[in-house]
């Protein structure tokens, strides 16, 4: 029984585990609504398992989904749970992505102070285990943070290092995101020359990402267009070869009741022919019975008239 239970626990994560993969891709689509259906079908899974670390996880995707659906009570309540999760199972390596979470739901609430706090915390995290990209990313909505607060100096110093961590990682997006945050930085100091040279390549960078997305979705469309005129021609050559099988079979059946028909007159002409060679040979039997009667009278005829001559020649 115990060793079905483990299977069973074994069956149930796996498909938690497919599920969540699923919201992934639709999280990657901007699907949030539907990322966020997957993502609590999974942790709903993993909560009928002993899989700690899958219902921790599972608990910190719904954290962070939350926050793009704007439901941040629920994201935090999440959040902490993902949390408290890692730290139990001692998986150092993951913790700051929940406490980014916490710190993206305070920023929002506008509880800048224990946002900065956890901003700060999640980016030592990251740090002590060189994750570049994540380092970028947290610095920058850590400047936004900042920036929104009029701390511009402090907010420029976290988008160069979020510039810095985007050019190692090379994220492409995060170089254009912490343009953004030195631009505005820079116009709340002052620095008006430094705010236009940040400006321009923040437009630059935007132009070129959607000259490249542009490119992408043209390139998409054209391949979409050739798909379908594959399509369209298949389907008309599977017309064609339908309608010339439909007159393959129309001409067979056609053949076929032609044959028949021949055969059913052929036949009846046959019956036809049989029966007036019978009527043919019943007049001549006719006849001739006929012609046997009349030669019988005949006979009978002259006999009496021999008869009667007789009778008549014993008279006299």
């Amino acid at each position: 029984a115990k060793q079905a239970m483990v299977i069973s626990n074994i069956g149930i994560a796996k498909q938690a585990m497919v599920i969540s993969n699923i919201g992934i891709v639709y999280k990657s689509q901007k699907e949030y609504a539907k990322a966020f259906e997957y993502y609590k079908k999974a942790y709903l899974l993993y909560l009928n398992t002993t899989d700690k670390f899958g219902q921790t996880s599972s608990a910190s995707n719904l954290g962070s989904i939350l926050i793009n659906l704007k439901r941040y009570n629920e994201s935090l309540q999440y959040s902490l749970i993902a949390k408290q999760g890692y730290e139990s199972l001692g998986y150092e390596v993951y913790l700051p992505y929940p406490i980014s979470n916490i710190a993206c739901v305070y920023d929002s609430l506008h509880q800048y102070k224990t946002a900065e706090i956890n901003y700060l915390k999640s980016i030592q995290l990251f740090e002590k285990y060189s994750n570049n990209f994540e380092i970028s990313e947290i610095s920058n909505l850590y400047s936004n943070c900042l920036n929104k607060q009029k701390k511009y100096v402090e907010g420029a110093n976290l988008a160069l290092k979020g510039l810095d961590h985007a050019k190692k990682s090379k994220a492409y997006l995060l170089e254009i995101k912490s343009y953004k945050n030195l631009f505005n930085a820079n116009i709340g100091i002052g620095n008006y020359q430094k705010a236009v040279e940040y400006i321009t390549k923040y437009n630059a960078g935007r132009d070129s990402l959607f000259a490249n997305e542009k490119t992408k979705v043209v390139f998409e469309l054209e391949k979409k267009y050739q798909t379908e005129k594959k399509e369209k021609l298949l389907l008309q050559k599977e017309a064609e070869a339908k309608q010339k099988n439909t007159l393959i079979i129309g001409i067979a059946i056609l053949a076929f009741f032609i044959a028949l028909i021949g055969f059913l007159i052929y036949r009846q002409q046959k019956q036809k022919n049989t029966q007036q060679a019978q009527e043919f040979k019943l007049k001549k039997e006719i006849s001739k019975i006929e012609t046997q009667n009349k030669l019988q009278e005949q006979r009978l005829s002259i006999s009496r008239d021999l008869h009667d001559n007789i009778g008549a020649q014993l008279t006299f």
